[in-house]
């Protein structure tokens, strides 16, 4: 945690639901509860350049939601149902006040399904570039999510059937991001080989396990001190507990 966190009063701790053990850090009372969630792959630290200001008028809490930064993983249960009983837990047990809920990307849509279904604990919902997008077919094919998804699923397949480099470079290759209303961007190849490459490796050291690796970015903020930003985790070709051989997006 950043000096400067640490001497606004704020303090990273653990609650157990009695389901799973969640990390968390909490700043000082200083007004209305205001709990924020990342995005997905991302942890408390995503907000940490905020937080000093927030606490200046909030009782900010920030929430590594589950299979997240230091946040008990459960494989294989990820749900809405899942992860609103961990929020359920964590604001009648810890926040114990109606709060102002902020949440980006998949926080957003996590914040979202806290004010439908815990409208006692919701004073007000922030949404930070939320995907609330249609899923109905064939609109979605519209959306740039659909394009993210069936990358995910084509990705899958390879990590299921091939142990090739090249094929798991390929893959990555077709993956794309918006940068503007009508552009998009790949993802360089001196990032997609690599990757593969490390996955292929990692894949190649384990036994079928479920096996993690870290990435890291280098943060100005942390005077070029890397810290870990996400976790890949899969398992080897053939082994994976996830099919996509029927699915509506192969399928069409």
């Amino acid at each position: 945690m950043l000096k400067n966190i640490k001497k606004a009063g704020f303090e990273e701790r653990q609650f157990d639901s009695g389901e799973v053990k969640l990390n968390y850090v909490e700043g000082p009372d200083n007004g209305l509860p205001m709990i924020l969630i990342p995005a997905q792959a991302a942890s408390w630290e995503n907000y940490q350049k905020v937080l000093v200001t927030l606490s200046l008028k909030f009782h900010v809490f920030v929430l590594d939601i589950r299979g997240h930064g230091k946040s008990d993983w459960t494989p294989c249960d990820y749900t809405f149902e899942s992860i609103g009983r961990d929020m359920s837990s964590f604001m009648h047990q810890i926040v114990k006040k109606p709060a102002i809920i902020s949440g980006n990307s998949s926080g957003g849509l996590i914040a979202v399904w806290i004010a439908a279904n815990l409208p006692e604990c919701t004073l007000a919902i922030i949404l930070e570039d939320v995907p609330l997008f249609s899923a109905d077919w064939p609109r979605i094919k519209t959306e740039y999510v659909y394009h993210v998804l069936k990358s995910t699923v084509e990705i899958i397949e390879v990590l299921r059937e091939s142990r090739s480099v090249k094929k798991l470079k390929m893959a990555f290759d077709k993956i794309q991001r918006p940068v503007s209303s009508d552009k998009t961007r790949k993802l360089p190849g001196w990032i997609t080989y690599p990757l593969a490459w490390l996955i292929r490796f990692y894949q190649s050291l384990s036994k079928g396990e479920i096996i993690s690796i870290p990435f890291y970015q280098e943060n100005f903020v942390h005077w070029w001190k890397p810290y870990p930003l996400m976790t890949l985790t899969f398992q080897r070709p053939g082994l994976t507990d996830v099919s996509t051989r029927d699915s509506t997006m192969k399928k069409h």
